[in-house]
């Protein structure tokens, strides 16, 4: 069963392995294997995690299975909109409905204090998240930025969002 709660500090270093093996495998596809093997992936990987999920205006939630920590969100609030500027699960733990859960959870929180608009971005060439936000009644916005983390490997990203009922 999966439970979800706010991540606490004590979190971070299981979050942030999830981060990076969600990202090496998720993202392999998009970028060269140099990109990989850099001997800073793994560092880069735990400080984006760090800044992300560290900071007060940010909500952090985990999910848990089976008492082991399957993944996080991160969701920054501006008024009445959320973004969801993180998700990532653990690649042993896809498919158990950590994800679901954890927007979820956003989604509650934002019905919670009358809000009513949620916002992602993902990648063009993650296929994985984009059908995932589209089963749950996310739908793209038509908002397409350029990702470069990598400048040799640029990539869209679409806007997704969902209005509560």
């Amino acid at each position: 069963m999966i439970t979800v709660r706010r991540a606490t500090l004590d979190d971070f270093d299981v979050m942030a392995a999830a981060y990076t093996a969600a990202w090496r495998e998720g993202f392999r596809h998009m970028f060269a294997a140099d990109v990989f093997a850099d001997d800073r992936f793994d560092a880069e990987r735990r400080e984006e995690c760090r800044a992300s999920t560290l900071q007060d205006h940010i909500d952090t939630y985990v999910a848990e299975n089976e008492s082991r920590v399957a993944g996080f969100v991160t969701a920054s609030k501006r008024g009445r909109i959320v973004e969801v500027d993180d998700v990532w699960v653990h690649p042993h733990s896809w498919g158990c409905g950590a994800a679901s859960a954890l927007i979820s959870r956003v989604e509650d929180d934002l019905r919670a204090v009358g809000g009513r608009m949620l916002t992602t971005w993902v990648p063009e060439d993650s296929p994985v998240g984009r059908r995932f936000f589209e089963k749950i009644g996310w739908r793209p916005t038509g908002n397409i930025e350029l990702l470069a983390v990598y400048p040799q490997n640029p990539n869209r990203i679409f806007e997704y969002s969902r209005t509560l009922a």
